[in-house]
């Protein structure tokens, strides 16, 4: 059994209350990886609450870290991030495997030494479109049984700008040049993807609701590439209920196999799993 520890991204105005507690990024991801490994042990840690403390210990019995997304509107390299890039610091410092899905590949980027920045075209919304692996990538395990190029659940502003020494981008598409990222020296090993495997529709629909950055909520680019008059609302009220078999959801907004079956959708997931796995076993 694995034991990990989930990192969430939101300030506490960001989390909501589901059946009495807490639910926010990190119970998200949590449900996903459950899905996967029904046995795993998680624990979350809030780096962004008031009551946060950060411990040496904290990660002394876990097999491997994970950072969630994040709709606060600051960036990874502000001065506001700064407790969650902590976290990462000393997970590196542990040696922990961690795995970051959008705010958590920037916390790792700055961390290392890289940049990052708010694309300066616009927000890639609720859907990141032809991702394509690169040759790296390709023979990583972080993209073992993935297609060659895939469309991916998304919500980010901010992209990697300049990637730290010894870091390797894995996939891009037309909107971000890093889609994926890993590195893997001095003890640190950290795979991190732009996007989210880890959401359902519904989370995209939660995230553009609520957030704190203004393009969150700003359908109109998303709406032109498809050729859609749609308002945000609609996009919510569709993306709430959006689910395999909903094929006129599916054609209206240009969504695939690679978006719909959790198997493709989440290997990135499982391929960190497994990794995890065997690291602790060795």
């Amino acid at each position: 059994m694995s034991k990990l520890a989930i990192i969430e991204g939101n300030h506490e105005g960001l989390v909501g209350i589901k059946n009495g507690k807490i639910y926010g990024a990190a119970e998200g991801f949590a449900a996903c990886l459950k899905s996967i490994d029904n046995e795993l042990d998680i624990k979350i840690v809030r780096p962004h609450f008031d009551n946060h403390q950060l411990h040496d210990d904290i990660f002394s019995d876990c097999d491997g870290v994970v950072f969630t997304g994040s709709a606060n509107y600051w960036s990874a390299d502000d001065s506001e991030a700064a407790p969650a890039r902590d976290v990462m610091a000393l997970a590196f410092k542990k040696q922990k495997p961690v795995f970051g899905s959008c705010y958590g590949l920037q916390l790792a980027v700055t961390v290392l030494g890289g940049r990052n920045h708010a694309n300066p075209v616009k927000t890639e919304f609720a859907i990141a479109r032809d991702i394509t692996i690169n040759e790296a990538g390709r023979s990583h395990a972080l993209y073992q049984g993935k297609p060659d190029i895939f469309h991916a659940r998304c919500m980010h502003r901010d992209e990697v700008l300049d990637l730290p020494a010894g870091a390797i981008c894995l996939s891009s598409n037309e909107h971000s040049d890093c889609q994926s990222v890993v590195f893997e020296k001095h003890g640190i090993h950290f795979w991190g993807v732009q996007y989210h495997p880890e959401l359902q529709f519904s989370d995209i629909a939660a995230y553009i609701e609520k957030n704190d950055v203004d393009s969150f909520a700003d359908a109109k680019n998303f709406a032109q590439e498809l050729s859609l008059d749609v308002t945000i609302s609609d996009v919510v009220a569709d993306f709430r209920t959006l689910n395999k078999a909903d094929t006129h959801l599916h054609q209206k907004y240009k969504i695939d196999e690679t978006l719909l079956d959790d198997t493709i959708h989440q290997q990135e997931l499982k391929n960190f799993l497994h990794f995890i796995s065997q690291n602790a076993a060795a």
